[in-house]
């Protein structure tokens, strides 16, 4: 049970806070691609009981294996993620059928506001946790506040909070997993807090497959646990060996059952019929681990600076906290490790390093002892050092803004018209060394005379002049199309991309 610690005040304004802020933000649009995928299987589970998707539909869908997959064991079609999505995806669902009278059928457009309000319920019960968690390492209200409001808003979690796909319960998962694995270390084996952390894990895996290399963290943790208490405080060597062993089995158990009834093998995971050779684990970290932790447009730095305040904390973290410590790296490292490895570690259609930011905001524990730290510090040194932090994170913020107020996949869609015939180098530099935020706002800033900006600068040396007006038409009419559900734009305006 989570206890109210540090203040009823606290957990008030944070909640208060959060609660307007996502309210005032709600999208007008929905997140095309993945999620559309798992609402129909949540659809066909209330409408069936079944997980497969009508056939029609499904193989019209996208290209084939790309959303959907056909088992050829009994020919029926299947989404190829994770059955959580589904799952996750049922309660809204449910709650449109209450209010339309029936599950909508497929290619019907759902609610955008029954989805949204449930996005926000979860990032309130995100925010529950992650004060939860902060009050394992500091008792000061401020603190705590600051730490979840800053990975809230200025972070890429913030565009992920309104994007209806599967980060904000990955978060969920995760940082729940940590809270009772935390709390679990530091009592004699409590059975129930075990079994409850492996049940995050397993959500975990059955969102993404990539999670399952992460059931080593809590087996070694609850082993090592067992071996270090003196059997005066209740060292159980055979019980530890169950708890760490058993609930891993099942959870894989689980995940081959699943394989097997929607994909018609245990040992199939529904990448097996579109692009294969992209979502292979290969020896190649060099190209993955480096564009996480270096590039620009997939650095977890660049879209999570409270990062940067949790590496001088590390060690002070690590010597307080040193099971927690290993807990947090250890699943960075190990997930780092295993999607880095993967050609398509990009995410393809993605903002920023998705694949790994259900660790990001626990990985950032070590900034509040670095903050405390650096409050313990004489006044012009501190009031510098809190300058700065605070210059860094309202500039991120306001690059998330810049992001959150266009279309999902802005950029994405700016870059689509040359990648089939092939981006100019000069083109894809720009592209990938500048996060989407300081891109849209060049653009916004140039909104009159768009030729002034940077991305048409460029594509006018690539483009003929009737090529490069086409172009501008197209862009213009993306940076009208605001992503505000309560400030739609006043004027819409039709244009097509160039070829």
């Amino acid at each position: 049970m989570i206890r109210l610690s540090g203040g009823r005040w606290l957990w008030v304004g944070v909640i208060a806070t959060i609660l307007v802020v996502n309210l005032l933000a709600m999208p007008r649009f929905f997140n095309a691609g993945d999620p559309f995928t798992w609402r129909e299987e949540a659809r066909s589970i209330l409408r069936t009981g079944s997980l497969s998707i009508d056939s029609t539909h499904a193989a019209a869908f996208g290209e084939p294996g790309q959303f959907f997959v056909i088992n050829h064991s009994n020919g029926l079609w299947y989404s190829k993620y994770g059955l959580m999505n589904s799952i996750m995806s049922i309660p809204p669902t449910f709650v449109e059928a209450s209010i339309t009278g029936r599950v909508l059928d497929p290619n019907e457009i759902s609610n955008i506001v029954v989805f949204n309000l449930y996005n926000i319920l979860l990032c309130l019960l995100v925010a529950v946790i992650l004060l939860a968690i902060t009050g394992q390492y500091t008792q000061s209200s401020a603190l705590r506040a600051a730490y979840v409001l800053a990975c809230f808003y200025a972070t890429y979690f913030w565009f992920y909070q309104r994007a209806q796909s599967s980060e904000i319960y990955q978060v969920l998962f995760f940082a729940l997993f940590f809270l009772l694995l935390t709390r679990a270390l530091r009592r004699p084996l409590e059975t129930k807090l075990f079994l409850g952390a492996w049940a995050c894990l397993a959500a975990l895996i059955l969102t993404r497959l990539a999670f399952a290399v992460l059931l080593v963290v809590p087996a070694v943790m609850i082993l090592q646990a067992a071996w270090a208490r003196p059997a005066a405080e209740g060292r159980k060597p055979f019980h530890a060996f169950i708890l760490a062993t058993i609930p891993p089995l099942l959870i894989l158990a689980l995940l081959a059952w699943i394989n097997d009834v929607k994909f018609g093998s245990a040992f199939l995971t529904g990448y097996h019929q579109w692009h294969v050779e992209d979502h292979r684990i290969t020896s190649n970290l060099a190209d993955g681990v480096y564009g996480f932790l270096f590039s620009v447009r997939w650095g977890i730095f660049f879209y999570f600076p409270v990062l940067l305040l949790a590496i001088p904390g590390v060690r002070l973290f690590a010597t307080r906290h040193p099971a927690d410590a290993i807990i947090a790296i250890g699943s960075f490292v190990l997930l780092l490790l295993a999607v880095g490895s993967i050609p398509s570690w990009r995410g393809e259609w993605t903002y920023g390093p998705r694949y790994l930011i259900a660790v990001l905001p626990i990985l950032s524990l070590p900034a509040i002892c670095f903050a405390e730290k650096m409050l313990s510090w004489r006044l012009p040194l501190t009031a510098m050092a809190m300058t700065a932090t605070a210059a860094v994170l309202l500039f991120s913020t306001w690059l998330q803004y810049q992001v959150n107020r266009l279309d999902f996949w802005a950029v994405h869609h700016m870059a689509g018209p040359f990648e089939k015939s092939g981006m100019d180098m000069y083109l894809f530099r720009y592209l990938n060394d500048h996060v989407e935020g300081v891109i849209l706002h060049d653009l916004v800033q140039h909104q009159g005379h768009l030729q002034g900006s940077e991305l048409i600068k460029r594509v006018a040396e690539t483009l003929a002049p009737s090529a490069v007006q086409q172009y501008q038409a197209y862009v213009t009419h993306i940076l009208e199309e605001t992503n505000w559900y309560w400030w739609p734009p006043s004027t819409k305006k039709d244009a097509a991309p160039t070829g």
